[in-house]
């Protein structure tokens, strides 16, 4: 099955604990859970690299940028202009379960 093809819910400041259930199991399907539940720090590399280690940091760069990208895709316009200056999925992630969690519960 391929993931790419669902559409996680659009997140509009309404029905919250819906919402992030939905986009946890999402996110954890599409192996970008760890950058929400946790801020990741890269060490630098080495000074003389392996091609394994290069390509190990690059794909944890791009999970990163993915994890970002994805939560600004689900929320309205509104809602991301309140985690714009957000730089880490995680970020977002606390920001907006700050704002909304308990809202409908």
């Amino acid at each position: 099955m391929d993931i790419s093809k669902f559409k996680p819910l659009v997140f509009n400041g309404q029905n919250y604990a819906i919402w992030v259930v939905k986009m946890e199991f999402f996110l954890k399907s599409s192996t970008l859970w760890d950058h929400v539940q946790r801020k990741i720090v890269l060490n630098p590399l080495p000074t003389d690299p392996t091609l394994a280690q290069i390509k190990l940091r690059e794909e944890v760069l791009a999970r990163k940028a993915k994890a970002l990208s994805c939560l600004h895709c689900v929320v309205t316009e509104e809602l991301f202009m309140r985690i714009i200056t957000c730089t880490t999925a995680k970020e977002d992630w606390d920001k907006l379960a700050a704002e909304f969690r308990g809202d409908d519960m």
